[in-house]
């Protein structure tokens, strides 16, 4: 009885791990057949091609609506708010043009995509100024912020000049 009782509780023990891993397989099979499946529609492709970038977006988004009292620990000095605005321009458009490389299988050698990608950022980065000057009393929109963001927006389109076009 006590060995039939040992070898119950360790099947008791055994079923749930088990079933959890059987479980798991069948979710992750039928994720990736699902997944597959999303891969051969050409606008969720260019979503997931461009992932990286609409994350960078929201970041940028919240950081741009925080209050500017959240930041009062940080240690700043004069300029460091020009130079963060172009920082977070710099890598949103180097994403963006990470989408392109991807979207484009490494193809993407032509000067079309930085004539695009510059204008669709320096909307973003007026859009954002815009948010802060018409609805937030905590945080303001600035010409200088927008040069900022356009700086940031060009080095990140030299990059992608040096890199990728005209690459023999």
């Amino acid at each position: 009885m006590g060995k039939e009782h040992v070898e119950g509780a360790e099947l008791k023990r055994f079923l749930p791990i088990f079933a959890q891993v059987v479980i798991g397989k069948i979710v992750i099979r039928c994720l990736s057949d699902v997944g597959q499946e999303f891969k051969s529609n050409k606008m969720v492709k260019i979503v997931l091609d461009y992932k990286w970038c609409f994350i960078w977006a929201l970041v940028v988004i919240i950081l741009c609506t925080l209050p500017s009292n959240n930041f009062e620990g940080a240690p700043s000095y004069p300029g460091m708010d020009k130079i963060i605005h172009c920082g977070l321009f710099f890598i949103f458009c180097t994403l963006m043009y990470h989408g392109v490389i991807q979207q484009f299988c490494g193809k993407a050698k032509r000067w079309w995509p930085v004539f695009i990608v510059s204008f669709m950022s320096f909307l973003f980065a007026g859009a954002t100024e815009l948010i802060q000057f018409l609805f937030f009393t905590s945080r303001s929109g600035d010409w200088f912020d927008l040069f900022a963001d356009a700086i940031g927006i060009g080095m990140a389109g030299f990059a992608y000049l040096l890199t990728y076009v005209n690459r023999k």
